[in-house]
């Protein structure tokens, strides 16, 4: 290992808007805790709380916002004019309906993932916000993931030349009764091919993927995956054992013609996600730049829970601000459905799939 190597700062910190602005959750179940506590971490203002039960609302509201207003109502929430951001937390299906009235009320939008099931109706949504001057982005957390932003970065700067691979493997246990439909590819892949989506540039050709059962998984749904991409000029890999309950571990390689990356990381269980203690830390990870001069390893600060949902509303606030699109915007993130959407037909019939030619999916 080679320390001594020059890079220029790469800023994979999540960004610090000037200011903050007024923020309300439309949403408060299941992973609500995770945007709440590293909001509260981050000292951003949340002054509404919606759900419509009642009482899941004011549970986060005593957790982590005492001070904030409850609702059953969204649209009561969309008539405030101190409400410059809502935070779409809620299931995806009907999720577009709500997007639209925000849009409409002219209300800026940070969408849970995935951002749609249906992309013609993704697109209507990006040019009706583009319309209307709302910023419309997405909460894809992993972007600011310490070592997934770091990559992206160093990307951004071009210090690994043209990508050749993006091989990933992730060995998680996300099996539960709870489990269904296209959940293990949709609700948790997207992250790993929002990754892909956000490095590249070329049009995707092919992607083919499998699925299939572990012997001792408890869910309907299946709990193995594997992703095949063909790029021009490259590719790229996905495997998940979903149903690995020792030895928690995810692994990211990525190969250019000047350098390569590469990270892995240990990662806790879900019941992590409210920021309270725990048994395990929620993340410990490594990573390395390979350059022909030597490997850098930099020691990256933070992890996935907080600093990915910190990511996500302070780059939607910093972009609202200096007038920009921001990073994770929905527009750019329909490349990561069309790739997403392609898995999941290819896994059930067994075929290749051209991105952007599947233009929907069920949950």
């Amino acid at each position: 290992m080679d320390n001594s190597i020059t890079l220029p700062e790469i800023p994979y910190r999540p960004p610090e808007p000037k200011a903050q602005l007024p923020i309300a959750m439309i949403g408060c179940g299941g992973i609500s805790p995770a945007h709440l506590s590293a909001y509260k971490a981050a000292g951003y203002e949340v002054v509404a709380l919606c759900d419509e039960i009642e009482e899941r609302a004011r549970k986060r509201s005593t957790q982590f916002y005492p001070e904030a207003d409850i609702y059953t109502d969204y649209t009561d929430v969309l008539e405030r004019d101190d409400v410059d951001i809502v935070d779409i937390a809620t299931p995806p299906e009907g999720r577009h309906e709500i997007i639209e009235d925000a849009i409409r009320s002219g209300t800026h939008v940070l969408s849970q993932k995935p951002f749609v099931l249906d992309l013609d109706i993704g697109e209507a949504l990006v040019e009706m916000a583009a319309d209307r001057g709302v910023r419309l982005a997405v909460n894809q957390s992993g972007r600011w993931a310490p070592h997934l932003s770091y990559l992206r970065n160093a990307v951004k700067l071009d210090l690994l030349g043209d990508i050749t691979g993006i091989h990933q493997a992730v060995h998680w246990n996300y099996d539960g009764e709870n489990r269904a439909g296209n959940d293990l590819l949709l609700d948790y892949g997207i992250h790993w091919f929002d990754m892909i989506a956000s490095i590249t540039e070329s049009q995707p050709e092919h992607v083919m993927a499998t699925t299939g059962y572990s012997p001792n998984q408890v869910a309907e749904t299946p709990m193995l995956a594997q992703v095949l991409i063909e790029f021009p000029g490259a590719q790229a890999s996905i495997v998940f054992d979903a149903n690995t309950p020792n030895g928690i571990r995810s692994r990211t390689y990525v190969a250019g013609t000047t350098a390569s990356f590469e990270a892995r990381q240990k990662t806790g269980p879900w019941s992590d996600w409210g920021g309270g203690p725990s048994r395990y830390p929620w993340e410990r990870q490594q990573a390395s730049l390979h350059t022909e001069q030597g490997t850098y390893q930099p020691k990256l600060e933070g992890s996935w829970n907080p600093e990915g949902w910190k990511g996500t509303m302070g780059e939607l606030q910093a972009a609202i601000q200096d007038n920009r699109k921001p990073e994770n915007n929905a527009r750019d993130n329909l490349r990561c459905l069309e790739l997403c959407f392609a898995a999941i037909a290819s896994a059930e019939d067994g075929e290749s799939k051209s991105p952007g030619t599947v233009r929907s999916v069920s949950v």
